[in-house]
């Protein structure tokens, strides 16, 4: 019998596609965000209902916000923004912001569920 307790609200299922990132930047005010109309490419590892786990050249900031461009089955295509919550070894942890029912519904229908 295993102590560990699952603290993740929502299952991961493996995901492992190119994820379009635009980063977001407070304006000069402080008062409103941009998103930067140039993206880069990052690989995905697994996804869930709640965020994204990507591979990561370097080190980012926690609290880092961010706007994914997501490639999901039966041709869906999900714009959604996330926040930087972790970062290690290469790997960043995003939680999603505001994830609708188009999202949830398109990471419910990936094939292969993680543990």
């Amino acid at each position: 019998m295993s102590d560990v307790v699952e603290k993740r609200r929502f299952k991961r299922f493996e995901y492992r596609e190119e994820v379009l990132v635009f980063p977001v930047h407070p304006t000069a005010s402080g008062s409103f965000f941009e998103v930067d109309l140039t993206s880069f490419p990052v690989h995905s590892l697994d996804i869930s209902e709640g965020g994204i786990r990507l591979e990561w050249r370097d080190d980012l900031n926690p609290d880092l916000l961010l706007k994914l461009r997501l490639k999901l089955p039966q041709d869906l295509t999900v714009e959604i923004y996330g926040k930087v919550v972790w970062t290690e070894g290469g790997k960043a942890g995003i939680r999603f912001m505001v994830p609708d029912e188009t999202l949830r519904h398109g990471v419910r229908s990936l094939p292969g569920q993680r543990p």
